[in-house]
């Protein structure tokens, strides 16, 4: 007797397969990166690279888009030097929305403000091997946005600028006991 005879017409093997495929990929889940920066060249290449990676990646331009979008994101990367707000800017409203999503700046500007570091966890320059961003990333999905001042480097990318390095370094992070209250 076919099982088709005996269940009707519905094929269970076939809900049983897609039941499986959904489950499996919620056990496998891929972290999810959503990047932000102002070059459409640059976000076509990133989603290309690091789905290959391993990643799901999200792009866009847009500050509101990145808003809209970082719920569903597991690590922010945003670009420093755009036209309709700054990655810092952009920072701080996404950690006053979700103060844990770990977010990295990364940009090959020569200069970020020091008061910058406050809503980011970690910066990367553009010009840094992959290998560091890739690895930045591994570190602040596991601090869950929250780095350990030591055991992270305080959230420095070791390619960063040196003169960068500094600031960030004199500054205090937000939680800690240290950071000025207002």
């Amino acid at each position: 007797m076919r099982t088709d005879q005996v269940f009707g017409s519905m094929n269970y093997g076939a809900d049983y397969a897609t039941a499986s495929r959904k489950a499996r990929h919620q056990i496998e889940k891929r972290p999810t990166l959503l990047w932000v920066d102002d070059s459409s060249t640059l976000l076509e290449l990133y989603k290309a690279v690091y789905e290959q990676l391993g990643f799901d990646v999200l792009t866009t331009s847009s500050p509101e888009e990145a808003f809209r979008y970082s719920e569903l994101a597991d690590v922010v990367i945003l670009d420093y030097d755009m036209p309709d707000m700054n990655g810092a800017a952009l920072a701080s409203l996404l950690k006053a929305r979700s103060a844990s999503k770990p977010i990295i700046l990364h940009s090959s500007s020569s200069f970020i403000p020091a008061a910058s570091s406050q809503w980011v966890d970690a910066f990367c320059s553009k010009g840094s091997p992959q290998e560091e961003l890739l690895s930045t990333i591994k570190r602040v999905s596991a601090d869950q946005g929250r780095p350990d001042p030591e055991t992270s480097s305080r959230g420095i990318c070791p390619a960063m600028p040196p003169e960068t390095q500094v600031e960030f370094l004199q500054l205090p992070y937000p939680d800690s006991p240290t950071a000025a209250k207002d």
